[in-house]
């Protein structure tokens, strides 16, 4: 406080880290002042740029979008192929309960409960992979 008035800061969010202290080792402050400073600055920089020169403006904000997009789709894609995995063994997975069960390796009780954990992690896979897919691939 500044004379009994509140005065907002942003406190950075690694010294909190547990351990406290590891990621940064002082706990440091900015003032909400200083931050809106800085962002009121930028913008009227970017709107004078855009302003001075609209066509390399264009340029730079579309060759930004171009590789946020790849970035994104190459991240979908690493994922789909990490969840297509994950399928396929958890259909290895109930191959395996079923036999073991069928042998009697594995009592009913526990058959039924992974049984079910394995189907309800197939079934949002399933639709986690339709997803991903459209994604991927209409682009």
């Amino acid at each position: 406080t500044n004379n009994g008035r509140r005065i907002s800061q942003y406190t950075c969010s690694n010294y909190t880290k547990v351990p406290c202290g590891t990621l940064c080792p002082t706990q440091h402050r900015i003032n909400e002042s200083a931050v809106l400073t800085l962002v009121s600055d930028t913008l009227r920089a970017i709107a004078e740029y855009s302003r001075n020169d609209r066509t390399e403006f264009i340029h730079t904000v579309q060759e930004t979008q171009v590789a946020q997009q790849s970035a994104d789709i190459s991240k979908k894609r690493r994922r789909l192929a990490a969840a297509q995995k994950r399928a396929t063994e958890l259909e290895k997975l109930i191959c395996k309960i079923y036999e073991d069960n069928a042998l009697g390796k594995l009592p009913d009780a526990r058959y039924r409960a992974l049984d079910a954990q394995y189907a309800k992690e197939q079934d949002a896979l399933e639709i986690e992979i339709a997803e991903l897919g459209k994604g991927c691939y209409r682009l």
